[in-house]
């Protein structure tokens, strides 16, 4: 997929948000409330308008941490938020700006993103990743949650519904799109570099979460 189609996916997003935000949010659960403010903060943190300090990203994290132990245990608040049309936009707005700046971070430039011919060499890779470790780590850390948060809302007594809504605002292309992410950057390997102790530690933390995010994006795709 291009950037452009990209963008004017986003853009149709953009409509379907207004639609779904203004059919009401009397009706919603404190559930979807807390959700949505918390993904509305990531968002705007993963496209730097504004990034979050770290007493609103502590916030943040404890929200969605809350939120996939409900999806997990509770009935009525995994089928309430996976219904919820808003939510899902931004879940596929939060991912396709994660991704690009994680492919930046880890394996250069966005080009590489589908052909990984077009990256960085494994060496200017490893490199790459450990100077953006701290940061790796945490966005992958949060995008593992949500990414398992979706695979809840998809599993309940009617999932064509969370499911027709994922095709429609293309949460499934973002699955696609984080998984060759994931692939790109644990088919780097060392390539016979020579890495101290906290090299290798910090490399092998970013590999071991991808190989996480991989398995939990291919079970929302499957």
């Amino acid at each position: 997929m291009t950037q452009v189609d990209e963008m004017t996916r986003l853009s149709d997003n953009d409509t379907l948000l207004e639609e779904a935000q203004e059919n009401g949010h009397d009706n919603e659960t404190i559930e979807e409330r807390c959700f949505s403010a918390a993904l509305v903060c990531l968002e705007g943190h993963y496209t730097q308008s504004p990034p979050m300090g770290p007493h609103t990203a502590a916030r943040v994290s404890s929200m969605i941490t809350k939120t996939l132990e409900k999806t997990h245990t509770l009935r009525k608040a995994r089928e309430a938020i996976s219904r919820n049309v808003a939510i899902w936009i931004w879940l596929t707005r939060i991912f396709a700006a994660a991704i690009p700046s994680l492919t930046t971070r880890s394996v250069g430039p966005l080009s590489s993103l589908n052909d990984p011919e077009k990256g960085v060499t494994p060496q200017e890779s490893t490199a790459l990743i450990v100077m953006n470790h701290a940061s790796i780590k945490e966005d992958l850390g949060t995008l593992i949650k949500l990414m398992h948060i979706a695979r809840n809302l998809l599993v309940n007594a009617e999932p064509e519904v969370p499911q027709d809504i994922c095709a429609a605002v293309h949460f499934d292309q973002m699955v696609y799109q984080t998984i060759i992410l994931c692939v790109n950057v644990t088919s780097k390997g060392y390539d016979g570099e020579i890495l101290d102790e906290n090299q290798r530690l910090k490399l092998g933390d970013v590999t071991e979460l991808c190989k996480i995010l991989t398995k939990v994006a291919i079970s929302n795709a499957a």
